[in-house]
């Protein structure tokens, strides 16, 4: 559990597009349980988790991942809280994730962004009061964002934005956009001055996404050739082989193709079970008593 340098985190996972992907796979249940390598929001040291997106200079992903728990896990009818609220933990998600932000590294002043759902909401503060203007419930992703009239690129604010009182304004779409996306966007991660692992390597675009791909026999439909390469681990997404013997697989790029140094492969076994130990993802930590 390492809240405070999720950007380490990421890169000894092998950069921002294979973290995407874990947490798009670690995603595919919002209420998992203990044994299940799945989010578990009753589990509230999990609670930060959908922001991680941010770190991954995915703000999108953020949003609709909050807006699926927000309407999937939280109902108005009996036993609408999923899970204890222990002392109102629960019901405070709910309300960061409503006003669009949520204090993602505990005892830091940072804010990961994502959107609000209401079109305009005012904290009042001892400082000077928060006017947070243009959410919406039915357009999910943040297209630009002005803090005090400024546009600002990065996903997330920091309090001494907002201390001393502040219009944050938001224009919202229903297509996932460029804002908040750089590499410079993203929040910080605090270190304390150790050494971090080194940077995963920028593998490039993915050659095989959308071409021809045959293999051996599959053990299901569900799990064709075509999803060794697919780029996501969404809904389980993988190839099984149960063919006896030696396993093939081949893409048909198209054309001749020049690759840099930098190339890997996703061996069978890690495309049956991208979870790095079994029943426990690596982004959710042990679960309170």
């Amino acid at each position: 559990m390492v809240p405070q340098n999720i950007a380490g985190l990421i890169s000894l996972m092998g950069g921002p597009s294979a973290a995407a992907q874990r947490l798009d796979h670690h995603f595919t249940q919002l209420n998992g349980g203990l044994s299940l390598p799945y989010f578990y929001i009753g589990n509230e040291p999990e609670h930060g988790v959908p922001w991680a997106y941010n770190f991954t200079g995915r703000p999108a992903s953020t949003s609709s991942t909050v807006r699926r728990v927000m309407t999937e896990s939280f109902t108005t009818g009996a036993g609408g809280l999923p899970g204890n609220d222990d002392l109102g933990a629960t019901s405070a998600w709910y309300v960061w994730a409503a006003l669009g932000m949520y204090p993602v590294t505990p005892g830091a002043d940072t804010l990961a962004v994502h959107g609000p759902t209401f079109p305009a909401i005012l904290i009042q503060h001892p400082g000077g009061n928060i006017q947070i203007n243009g959410g919406s419930p039915t357009l999910p992703y943040v297209q630009s964002l002005t803090l005090n009239g400024a546009a600002l690129s990065r996903n997330y604010l920091r309090y001494g934005d907002v201390a001393a009182g502040a219009t944050v304004n938001y224009t919202m779409g229903s297509g996932a956009g460029s804002w908040g996306t750089g590499a410079a966007d993203v929040p910080p991660s605090f270190t304390d001055g150790a050494v971090q692992p080194p940077a995963a390597p920028d593998l490039g675009p993915n050659l095989a996404l959308n071409r021809l791909v045959t293999g051996s026999a599959v053990c299901a439909a569900a799990e064709s050739a075509a999803k060794a390469v697919d780029g996501t681990l969404s809904n389980n997404s993988k190839w099984c082989s149960n063919a006896a013997g030696t396993k093939t697989l081949q893409v048909d790029l198209g054309s001749n193709q020049t690759v840099g140094a930098s190339c890997s492969s996703t061996p069978a076994w890690a495309a049956r079970r991208p979870v790095g130990t079994p029943g426990r993802s690596p982004f959710r930590p042990a679960p309170t008593p």
